[in-house]
Order: structure tokens, then C-alpha cells, then sequence
């Protein structure tokens, strides 16, 4: 048997120390748990997370629930300790079974992730509750979310509502921002900015970056606050720094724009550059237009990033590289690339390829000749607005390609056309015997 007696020259002269060694080699519960605190920070003794863990143990098998809670978290962590998930649990569980609420929170959510023991979100949210009841806040803001997901509970967004609350009136910045989003979408509470506004910023004063691009939005869209783009500017800022990607994004645009601040093109590079190395799709397709068209020209590096972005749906990305591969620009010419890029983001409703599909079937280039293809194509993107395109519609109704000749449809997209100003259009209708 090892023998229970301590090294008193571990210990500090003081005699509340050498107090609490006596109590805790006598089987004082309570002496033996904050032992092993004192082993675990280094106060008053050498720190060893093994001695912590030594006086943990003996203050948990003498039923000490912040002892047998703290025992489980080394098991779990490693610390002092082999790591062992099994034994973790098993202590959090005796812990909480004596009502201490941070092991209720971790049992409950080891039930949630499956951590040891099967996933049961009924029993998650029975250990939630038990904890959210005793004002912990993190377990507050889990039971909120069964209630917002319906995990383990039936779902009911007011109740959800009510435990974010509570832990956001405890300062809890996640549940602040949860609060933020309730009043911003209207679940579980009326719609109200303003009130949105009021949580965002709690949530932001203490650096949470999400909520930091929540108030940055508010107002920039003026959304229950005034609005205010240089403010709009500062707190993206304040959250691109922490490297939130679509706050990187909109920090670019600002700076690249001027928006809220002086223009400057080389740091809109640099800030769309991080948001785009995470993947960030519209970053992507920003800084490909930026090697595409700004003062330092890379085509193979627009390229690059168009395909990145292109993989990823943004349709404008597809169209220009669609238009890389038509020109050869920073890539070798293939009119099927080309073709290929153009479908897929007609495909997506975009309007500059619709036309340009739509000229392609027009003038047989990478596909056989097909009017009535191109009429489709033509309208898709006149329907939209696209000048050029009602014009090229109202040609094809003209002349009958592609279509049934119609004058009076012809007439219609021409003055569509002129509208806008096109001169060609303008010309047309005259020809038609009609004015602009």
C-alpha cells in the first residue's frame, strides 16, 4: 500500500497550508479537493497535474461532486492522467447525480455528440435542463438550441427564446447573437431591429466577430440603427482582423470602392487575398477581376481564382472564365471550356452569358448553328434587361430566325432597347416607321 504521508517541504511556511495538508491526510473531502486545486495551478505548492489529480481522486471517492467533476475532466483532457473518455463520463456522471450543474452540462452534452455514450438527445436535454435550471449559462444556451432544433424536444422557437435569454442577460455572447438573430428574423419574438441591434452589440463589445459582422451590417443597411458606412466599415474591420472570411470580403469592397472609407486598392487586394485562401467564393471571384483588370495585371492569376470561384457556383466567375478560355487570356483558347463555363452560368439565370450562348448558337461558334437555341437564349437575358440582348431578340423577330416574323413583337424589344439608349435600336424603329 502506498503510503499516505506528504512531503511537507512541497509546501509554502504558512500554516493554513500546513492546516489544509493535516485535514486532507485525515480524509477531509473538502481539504483533499482544494489540494489538488492548489497542485493543479501551482499555488502554494510545485505544481503536478498528477498530484492534482492524486487529491482529486481521493476527494471524489469520498463524494466531493466538484472533486468528481474535475477528476472526470482530466480523464477527459489527458491531464495528470491517461486520457480515458470511459472514466471521464463515469465521474461526470456520479458528479452530477449529486446535482452539480457543470457535470450535468458536460453529461448532457456528451449525450448530444455521442462522446462514450450513444447519442440521445432526449437524455442531452434532460441534463441540460437540470443545469440551464441552476443558471448555468452554457447549458442555458444548449437547451436553447434543442428548442430551436427540436433535438430531444419538441421544437418550440419561444422557448428556445426564453433560454437564450437567460443566458444572455448573464453576458453569455453567443447567446447575445442568438438573441440578436431572433429579433433581426422574427422567431420566437416579434421582428424588431432595433432590439437586434441592442444584443448584436453586446455580443460585439466583447469581441465575439460574429456578431461584430452583425453590427457592421446593421449599419450598413441602416438596420435598426442609423446608418452609417464609415461605422460599417470599423466593425467588419474589427472582425475581419479576427479572420472572419465574409467580413475580410467586405472590408474589401469598402476599401476597393471607397465605401466608408479612403479608396485603396492595393489593401482591398490584400483583404480580399485572406478571404479568398479560405475559400470564400466572392473573394475569389473580387481579387480574379483584380488581376483581370487592375493596375497589376496577372491573367494567369485571374484565371486561377475565376476557376476557384467558378467551381463554386458564382455565376459572373463562370462567365468570365468562360470568356478567358473564348479569348485565351491567361489560359490556352478552347472554345469548349468556353462553351462549357457560358452554360453553366446561363444555367444560373446570369444575363452577360445568356447573351453570349445565345451568340454562339447565333453564329454556329463551338456548336451547330441553331436560331431557335439563340432565340431562347436572347430572351433569357432580354427579359432581364440586358440591352444588347433585346436588341438581337428584336433582330431575330424582325427577320423570322429562329422564330415566327413578328413586326410588333420586333417593335416591342427594340423600344425596350431604345429605352435605354441603343442607338442601333433607336435606328431600327425608325426603319419600322415608328418613333423612339
Amino acid at each position: 500500500m502506498k503510503s499516505n504521508q506528504l512531503n511537507i517541504s512541497e509546501f509554502e511556511s504558512d500554516s493554513d497550508i500546513r492546516q489544509l495538508v493535516d485535514a486532507a491526510r485525515h480524509g477531509d473531502a473538502s481539504a483533499q479537493f482544494e489540494l489538488g486545486v492548489r497542485y493543479a495551478s501551482g499555488n502554494g505548492v510545485r505544481k503536478s497535474n498528477g498530484k492534482a489529480v492524486k487529491w482529486y481522486r481521493k476527494a471524489a471517492e469520498n463524494v466531493h461532486a466538484e472533486a468528481q467533476h474535475l477528476l472526470g475532466l482530466c480523464y477527459s483532457l489527458g491531464m495528470g492522467v491517461t486520457k480515458n473518455p470511459v472514466a471521464a463520463v463515469k465521474w461526470w456522471r456520479k458528479s452530477a447525480e449529486q446535482g452539480y450543474a457543470p457535470a450535468q452540462y458536460d453529461v448532457g452534452t456528451s449525450y448530444a455528440r455521442g462522446y462514450v455514450v450513444p447519442q440521445n438527445y432526449g437524455e442531452a436535454a434532460k441534463w441540460l435542463r437540470k443545469a440551464a435550471k441552476q443558471g448555468l449559462d452554457m447549458a442555458q444556451l444548449e437547451l436553447a438550441r434543442c428548442y430551436r432544433m427540436g433535438f430531444g424536444v419538441s421544437k418550440d422557437d419561444r422557448k428556445a427564446v426564453k433560454w437564450y435569454r437567460k443566458a444572455a442577460d448573464q453576458g453569455q455572447m453567443i447567446a447575445q447573437l442568438a438573441m440578436g438573430i431572433a429579433y433581426k428574423n422574427g422567431f420566437g419574438v416579434p421582428k424588431d431591429l432595433e432590439k437586434a441591434f441592442h444584443w448584436f452589440f453586446k455580443a460585439a463589445e466583447q469581441g465575439y466577430r460574429k456578431a461584430q459582422f452583425e453590427v457592421g451590417g446593421s449599419y450598413y443597411e441602416g438596420r435598426g440603427v442609423e446608418k452609417n458606412d464609415a461605422e460599417a466599415f470599423e466593425w467588419w474591420r474589427k472582425a475581419a482582423e479576427q479572420g472572419l472570411a465574409d467580413a475580410q470580403f467586405n472590408v474589401g469592397g469598402m476599401l476597393e470602392h471607397g465605401v466608408g472609407v479612403q479608396s485603396n486598392p492595393q489593401d482591398a487586394k490584400r483583404w480580399y487575398h485572406k478571404a479568398a485562401e479560405q475559400g470564400h467564393a466572392q473573394a475569389q471571384h473580387a481579387l480574379a477581376m483584380i488581376y483581370e483588370y487592375g493596375t497589376d495585371k496577372d491573367l494567369t492569376e485571374a484565371v486561377r481564382w475565376f476557376h476557384l470561384a467558378a467551381e463554386q457556383g458564382v455565376a459572373e466567375a463562370q462567365a468570365c472564365l468562360g470568356l478567358c478560355f473564348l479569348r485565351g487570356d491567361g489560359v490556352k483558347k478552347n472554345m469548349n471550356a468556353a462553351l462549357y463555363w457560358y452554360q453553366k452560368a446561363s444555367d444560373q439565370g446570369y444575363a452577360v452569358a445568356q447573351l453570349n450562348l445565345g451568340m454562339f448558337y447565333d453564329n454556329g461558334l463551338g456548336v451547330p448553328e441553331d436560331r431557335r437555341m439563340a432565340v431562347k437564349w436572347f430572351y433569357e437575358a432580354a427579359k432581364q434587361g440586358l440591352v444588347y440582348a433585346q436588341f438581337m431578340l428584336a433582330e431575330c423577330y424582325r427577320s423570322g430566325s429562329g422564330v415566327t416574323q413578328n413586326l410588333n413583337v420586333a417593335a416591342k424589344w427594340y423600344r425596350k432597347a431604345a429605352e435605354q439608349g441603343c442607338a442601333s435600336a433607336i435606328k431600327a424603329l425608325k426603319a419600322l416607321g415608328e418613333t423612339e
